[in-house]
């Protein structure tokens, strides 16, 4: 927000650390601002950096399919400076995450916002640290904000409802208890292959997929019951 503030520009662009533009991104996007009226947000394509199976990775995020516009992505969005100056700017209070899929929310709701597959992005895909594992799951208690912030959002209402109704008491959700008890089901099938080398990254995978679970579930509830949605 600060940045926003002393911004010359007339149009604000962003991308994150772990995001490569490609060559005509500005261009691209300066195309739609001066081409359509009245916008309040473009949203480009992110790109997901191709898989590389050998290694144990984060599944980092893409937006390919955003005509639907129910995503939203600092790692690809631009503003004119006027529209977000108008929206207030960032909202502070989501400190982890979705602070993009708000701001989009809202850009949305009070007016025109655009998707580009023109305007594009490559997303990296970052090895699976336990710092990695721990900060990806306390993105859980910002979708809880969402949901109370944006009632309406029905995307988000339908990944997510389901979570916040189980309560304090449910160490896991369903889904993914299911998938824990399948992963050494996925261990043997990979072994049986022969793909030694995928058999021993999904090993070291695990235990951090259990502690993945075991931290987001604790935020869910601790945010939860702060807006309490019990």
């Amino acid at each position: 927000n600060i940045g926003i503030n002393i911004a010359r520009g007339r149009y604000i662009f962003f991308t994150d650390d772990d995001c490569s533009p490609y060559e005509n991104w500005l261009r691209e996007g300066i195309k739609i601002f001066q081409r359509e009226d009245n916008i309040l947000a473009i949203q480009g394509f992110v790109v997901m950096e191709k898989f590389d199976k050998s290694r144990v990775f984060r599944r980092a995020s893409s937006v390919n399919w955003g005509e639907t516009l129910g995503n939203f992505m600092c790692a690809n969005m631009a503003f004119p400076k006027e529209a977000l100056i108008k929206l207030g700017g960032f909202d502070v209070r989501f400190n982890h995450a979705y602070e993009d899929v708000d701001i989009g929310l809202r850009a949305k709701k009070m007016g025109k916002v655009i998707f580009s597959r023109q305007m594009m992005v490559n997303h990296r895909q970052l090895p699976y640290t336990y710092r990695e594992i721990i900060a990806e799951a306390k993105r859980a208690k910002e979708e809880v904000r969402i949901i109370k912030y944006h009632p309406d959002a029905w995307d988000y209402h339908r990944l997510y409802s389901s979570i916040l109704k189980l309560g304090p008491l449910k160490i896991m959700y369903p889904p993914q208890l299911f998938y824990c008890l399948l992963f050494p089901v996925y261990v043997i099938v990979k072994f049986i292959w022969g793909r030694y080398y995928n058999c021993l990254n999904a090993l070291k995978l695990f235990p951090m997929l259990c502690l993945y679970i075991l931290i987001q579930r604790f935020f869910v509830w601790q945010t939860n019951d702060r807006f309490s949605f019990y």
